[in-house]
């Protein structure tokens, strides 16, 4: 795999086509097996790299000929996509308070637009949006919302700008 460092680590655990090396002996390929796992190859990688916010990759799979079989991929990543929003949306009784303009329940909404490590201006990774979303959650349960759940969210990839737009949504629960 020829890839930057970080991306060849996810490639090679990841990747059907990698993960080859570890095969036994006994357990070899036959051929048309090779053909679909090379074809394969370039969609897969492309999702992957996509959970680290690439979306423009250019991969190219070539097998050489003869044995032992080797298949070199290639991957220029291409530029990261980068939030350009991250909105999140509060549900249930905590909405309730906020829109009854209760100060606490307001500076809690508020706290909520800016926990997480993911913020407007910062590159894309599928994990880090996830991390994002455990903090919404996390905030909420230890100011007594301990029923909080996730509800929606999304990530909408405009590809042309290398930007993603967030959203998400919180159901706060009731107050304990």
């Amino acid at each position: 795999i020829d890839a930057p460092a970080e991306l060849k680590v996810l490639l090679t655990r990841y990747l059907d086509l990698a993960r080859l090396a570890q095969l036994r002996d006994d357990e070899a390929l036959d051929d048309t097996e090779w053909r679909r796992l090379t074809a394969a190859a370039p969609a897969q990688a492309r999702e992957l790299l996509q959970t680290e916010g690439y979306f423009e990759p250019q991969i190219t799979v070539q097998r050489e000929p003869g044995l032992p079989v080797r298949v070199k991929l290639s991957v220029a990543p291409g530029p990261r996509v980068k939030v350009s929003t991250l909105n999140v949306q509060v549900q249930g009784p905590l909405a309730d308070q906020v829109a009854a303009d209760d100060a606490a329940a307001r500076q809690l909404n508020l706290d909520l637009q800016h926990r997480g490590p993911l913020h407007p201006g910062l590159s894309f990774r599928n994990a880090t949006w996830g991390e994002t979303k455990l903090q919404w959650l996390t905030t909420l349960r230890a100011a007594g919302y301990a029923a909080a759940r996730l509800g929606q969210s999304t990530a909408r990839v405009d590809v042309a700008s290398g930007s993603v737009t967030l959203d998400g949504e919180v159901q706060s629960g009731p107050l304990f």
